[in-house]
């Protein structure tokens, strides 16, 4: 595996993690903002 393709697929693994946190957050009913606000410092 190149680099490049290493980079590729450790920012794809971090997208999916974070989706699936937005839909657990969302499924509790947070706040659009407090999602927004913990995707940033994640």
């Amino acid at each position: 595996m190149t680099e490049k393709q290493a980079l590729f697929t450790y920012r794809l693994k971090q997208a999916e993690e974070t989706l699936s946190d937005v839909e657990k957050m969302l499924q509790e009913n947070l706040s659009p903002t407090s999602i927004i606000n913990r995707s940033y410092s994640g």
